[in-house]
């Protein structure tokens, strides 16, 4: 009915049914305490190869620079940016020691306040956004993968 909220909780599954024309509107928010469910989430469909429908990374950034986070949010935001810096971390040392070490920065969106547009770079394995960064090969630069190339085939 119109004006009535959808609770679902993480790991569960929603979905909608209609029977011909259909104007819906859903606004999706989270408490800060979602952002590791957020991570196990974005983890599960980069193993699947399932589509993203938004950065994790890049949600975490954001909220990083222009979110009013309050204390107890913090400390949820900061654990999983210090994940994510680990993991990047160990990634690039991987990648260092197998001979990769020419890097540079991706140009930078023409939209960037639209996220997950045709613009975003994806792995073309894991089908994740690479917010963060990526691997390409001067043979296909138009083709990106994700750092941890040999764990997410």
């Amino acid at each position: 009915e119109p004006g009535n909220f959808v609770i679902t909780f993480p790991r569960s599954y929603h979905g909608g049914f209609n029977l011909g024309l259909n104007c819906a509107e859903a606004v999706n928010f989270a408490p800060a305490d979602w952002l590791p469910h957020g991570s196990f989430g974005a983890d599960l469909y980069k193993r699947f190869h399932k589509t993203a429908v938004l950065s994790h990374e890049e949600l975490l950034c954001v909220v990083a620079q222009y979110g009013e986070v309050d204390s107890r949010g913090s400390s949820y935001l900061k654990a999983e940016l210090l994940t994510i810096i680990d993991r990047e971390k160990s990634w690039r040392e991987k990648l260092w020691k197998n001979g990769i070490v020419k890097s540079s920065r991706l140009a930078p969106r023409k939209c960037p306040q639209y996220v997950g547009t045709e613009e975003d770079p994806a792995c073309i394995i894991c089908q994740q956004y690479l917010y963060l960064s990526a691997v390409v090969c001067s043979c296909r630069p138009s083709s990106f993968v994700c750092l941890e190339v040999n764990e997410c085939d």
